[in-house]
């Protein structure tokens, strides 16, 4: 395995940030939580095997949500979500020529 080395710019703002973030998760320097983010991301798009795949999405209303899923002990926003996917696709399933169009067996 060949090692390099790489250099990451950030304006003044969000190197702020990154730190204060570093902070609250534990680290003592924000190059070491950075280094630890990338390598996870890595990590997590190469060992999801299967049909699995990390999929980033913005919500705007996020403290709503988790509010929601704390109150109704749901276990986490992303796991709300792909409930609430699923009960989506099992309420308005693909018609049959749309199965055919994808050649793919979906629910």
């Amino acid at each position: 395995m060949q090692r390099g080395k790489m250099t990451l710019s950030f304006d003044e703002q969000t190197l702020a940030a990154i730190a204060e973030n570093a902070k609250a998760a534990g680290f003592f320097r924000p190059q070491e939580f950075a280094r630890y983010l990338i390598a996870r991301g890595l990590r997590l798009e190469n060992d999801l095997g299967n049909d699995t795949r990390v999929v980033p999405v913005k919500l705007k209303n996020y403290s709503e949500i988790e509010t929601y899923v704390d109150a109704k002990r749901l276990g986490d926003v992303s796991t709300f979500a792909a409930y609430a996917m699923e009960q989506t696709m099992t309420r308005y399933p693909l018609s049959e020529a749309q199965k055919a169009k994808t050649g793919k067996h979906t629910a």
